[in-house]
This record gives C-alpha cells, structure tokens and sequence, in this order.
C-alpha cells in the first residue's frame, strides 16, 4: 500500500525545488533581458530554460519514483 505521508512529503520537496528552479530561471531572464535587449534572444532564451527545467523536474520525478521501487522490496 503506498503511504501517503512518503508521497505529500516528495511532492512538497519537488515542489520546492521547482520553484527554485523558476526563481533562478527568472534571475537568468532578467539578466539577459539587462545585457542585450534583444526581444527574440530573451524569448530563445526563455524557451531554453524551459526544456532546461522541465527535464529537470522529469528527471527528479523518476528518481522518487525509483526511491519508491526500491523502498517497497
């Protein structure tokens, strides 16, 4: 049976870290926005960061998923 304290802990940590990912990703934005403001870099840019984090959190929800594979055995 799957615990579900295990579970709202993880999300509540993945959650987290999500944000800190999208705070770090808007410092990096408003950082090229000041050096070059060139509309279609920021907006590359943008869409880089976004494949950037969302593996990130793909990769981060497979890894608790596989800490819950190896917890049960």
């Amino acid at each position: 049976m799957i615990n579900l304290k295990k579970v709202k802990n993880k999300v509540k940590r993945d959650f987290k870290i999500s944000i800190i990912l999208n705070l770090i990703s808007l410092f990096i934005l408003i950082l090229a926005y000041n050096l070059s403001h060139n509309v279609i870099f920021i907006l590359l840019s943008s869409l880089f960061i976004g494949v950037i984090l969302y593996s990130l959190i793909m990769l981060i929800g497979s890894l608790s998923l596989l800490e819950d594979k190896n917890g049960q055995k």
